[in-house]
């Protein structure tokens, strides 16, 4: 059996999260940087912290980036001794917290080794208990969209990876201006295999 980690990713995104009343569109903005800023610190202690069983993240990174490895693993127990709060975080919000501790990863590669952003980024991954999280690929349903799932399975069929556009860059005839499209996000619109030709925000024509 092989155990992969899998983010679900939702087809249409909507709040679920209401407003409160009388917050403006800035101070929302405010409060989501805010909150950013908060989950990179905590994901920087935790990378900081000497956690049971001897795990020391500076060390491992030191020792990934001497193997020239690009993968780093990151244990949801030591986590969750850490802060609860962050790995269930994790498990059911990764489009805001995987991010951040991404960044935080980052910023501690950088300190230890500060050329080292020149040759490559590192990856995270998850290992340890994902608790109700971890299921078989029969359970793969509505309610994990939008949560980290750990899949047990058996690979039958593996399909060619291809390269995926990360980005587009559109010109609209009718307005004269270029138009910057992000298509890797996880926001908005689900992406297809095909090359986008056609802005959705507009009805003009791109090329």
């Amino acid at each position: 059996f092989a155990a992969f980690e899998i983010v679900c990713r939702k087809a249409l995104c909507f709040s679920t999260h209401p407003s409160p009343a009388g917050l403006t569109h800035s101070a929302s903005m405010r409060s989501v940087g805010e909150g950013h800023v908060y989950l990179k610190q905590r994901f920087t202690e935790f990378l900081d912290t000497l956690h049971r069983g001897s795990i020391n993240y500076h060390k491992v990174i030191e020792e990934l980036l001497q193997r020239g490895e690009h993968r780093l693993g990151i244990d949801l127990n030591a986590l969750r001794q850490f802060d609860p709060d962050l790995a269930l975080g994790v498990l059911r919000e990764p489009d805001d917290y995987l991010v951040s501790l991404k960044e935080a990863v980052e910023d501690v590669v950088a300190l230890l080794h500060p050329k080292y952003r020149s040759v490559g980024n590192i990856h995270v991954t998850l290992t340890g208990g994902f608790g109700f999280h971890r299921i078989s690929p029969r359970e793969l349903l509505s309610p994990f969209l939008g949560k980290t799932v750990s899949v047990d399975g058996i690979v039958t069929k593996c399909s060619c990876v291809r390269p995926k556009v990360a980005a587009t860059t559109h010109f609209c005839e009718a307005t004269g201006k270029f138009v910057l499209r992000d298509v890797a996000s996880s926001k908005g619109m689900p992406t297809g295999s095909a090359y986008p030709t056609r802005l959705f925000e507009t009805k003009h024509e791109s090329t």
